[in-house]
């Protein structure tokens, strides 16, 4: 009997499919790994970031003397003397800007970057203190910071 050895066309375009889908297959599953590592990678870094700005917010707003808020993207806040300090969300540029004044001499200029949502999405005032709002991302939960002012919180107690 004489049997062919080797393998047919057919069989060879089969194998060829087979091999392809597994490389597409493969190739998806390797890019969603990447991606979900550099995600888990960023975590650490927008959370510190945030604690980073919040630490700044929370030690301007807790000995500010007045405090307001406007469009829910600007922060101004005045100190006894002549100091201020304006925070401004720019979501255009997806930075916050944090510019404190002397009188009208500008003493210092900070700038954060929206690194993974670090940013808060919006600035109320009420009360005697602030709200921080962050959207709900992916990974990340959101939700709302207040920051209270301890001299407006001392002068409502005494009216």
């Amino acid at each position: 009997m004489n049997h062919p050895r080797g393998m047919t066309l057919l069989e060879l375009v089969a194998v060829l499919t087979l091999l392809s889908v597994f490389s597409v297959v493969s190739a998806e599953l390797f890019g969603s790994i990447m991606k979900v590592t550099k995600q888990a990678a960023d975590l650490p870094r927008t959370d510190s970031r945030r604690t980073e700005l919040l630490e700044r917010m929370r030690a301007d707003v807790w000995s500010s003397a007045e405090l307001r808020t406007t469009r829910g993207r600007e922060m101004i806040l005045r100190y006894s003397g002549d100091r201020s300090v304006f925070w401004t969300l720019l979501p255009e540029d997806g930075k916050l800007r944090r510019i404190e004044l002397r009188g009208t001499r500008e003493q210092a200029r900070e700038l954060w970057d929206d690194s993974g949502g670090s940013l808060p999405l919006k600035i109320e005032s009420f009360g005697p203190g602030v709200r921080l709002t962050w959207p709900q991302r992916a990974g990340d939960r959101g939700g709302e910071v207040d920051l209270y002012s301890q001299i407006v919180s001392l002068k409502g107690a005494t009216k």
